[in-house]
C-alpha cells in the first residue's frame, strides 16, 4: 500500500462522521427546539407588534407603516428562526463525538424558554 492510501485511511477525529441513529436523534431534538421557537416567534411577533403600536400612538410612525414593519418583523423571524434551527442540528451532530448532546439541548431550551417567559411577562403587562 502506498503511503497515500496509509494516510487516507486513517480515521481523524475531526473528519468523524456520526451514525444514523446519532443523525436521527440530532434531527428529533432540533425539531423539539424548533416547535419551542415556533412559538417563541409568535410571542415575539406580539411583542415587536406591541411596540411598532406604541410608536403609531406616540406618532413616531405612521399608521401605513404598521402593516409594512409586521411584515418585515414576521420575515426576520422566519429567517432567524430557520438559522437557529439548522444550527441547532448541526451542533448535535457535531458534538455526538464528545457526547455534549445533554448539555447543549438543555442550554438552548433553557434559553428559550426563558425568552418565552419574558415575552409572555411583557405581553401581560401591557394588556
Amino acid at each position: 500500500m502506498t503511503r497515500f492510501l496509509r494516510l487516507r485511511t486513517k480515521e481523524v477525529y475531526g473528519d468523524a462522521k456520526p451514525t444514523i441513529s446519532q443523525s436521527v436523534l440530532s434531527l428529533a431534538l432540533a425539531a423539539v427546539n424548533g416547535i419551542v421557537a415556533v412559538f417563541m416567534w409568535f410571542y415575539l411577533r406580539d411583542v415587536a407588534v406591541e411596540g411598532i403600536i406604541y410608536l403609531v400612538q406616540t406618532g413616531v410612525i405612521s399608521t401605513w407603516a404598521l402593516t409594512f414593519f409586521e411584515i418585515v418583523i414576521a420575515i426576520v423571524l422566519c429567517i432567524v428562526w430557520l438559522i437557529f434551527v439548522f444550527y441547532a442540528q448541526h451542533s448535535y451532530e457535531r458534538d455526538f463525538m464528545s457526547s455534549w448532546i445533554p448539555k447543549r439541548f438543555i442550554v438552548y431550551l433553557a434559553a428559550q424558554f426563558i425568552i418565552l417567559g419574558a415575552c409572555i411577562w411583557f405581553l401581560s403587562q401591557s394588556i
